[in-house]
């Protein structure tokens, strides 16, 4: 839907530790010091090298392996050149990878005083 804009400074993710991961009926929300991050569309996570993969995040009714990121830090985060989908790189090589949808909103930033909608 929307893109990640140019100004927002994402690498300051880098070095947050997970602190909660909450479960609501239409999204995810992970919380570190500085903000969070809500996921409402597709999504992968790679955990031990095994990605999984989903396509829509309603109905919650499972943790999607996103209870491992607990306590565990950004150590990586990339943006893709069209600026529609977030790589997120933690301690012990699990790998987040959030992607827009053109129709709906998928991910939320909300860090460093700013909200941005993907």
């Amino acid at each position: 839907m929307y893109k990640i804009p140019n100004d927002l400074e994402i690498v300051k993710l880098k070095n947050e530790l997970i602190s909660q991961v909450c479960f609501g009926l239409n999204h995810i929300i992970l919380f570190f010091s500085k903000g969070s991050i809500q996921i409402s569309g597709s999504f992968s996570v790679c955990i031990n090298g095994v990605t999984f993969s989903y396509l829509e995040v309603y109905p919650v009714n499972n943790d999607f392996g996103l209870l491992h990121l607990l306590e565990k830090r950004i150590v990586n985060v990339n943006i893709k050149d069209e600026r529609t989908s977030l790589r997120l790189e933690f301690e012990g090589g699990i790998i987040l990878n959030l992607k827009s949808n053109e129709l709906y909103e998928s991910f939320e930033i909300n860090f460093d005083g700013r909200r941005v909608i993907i």
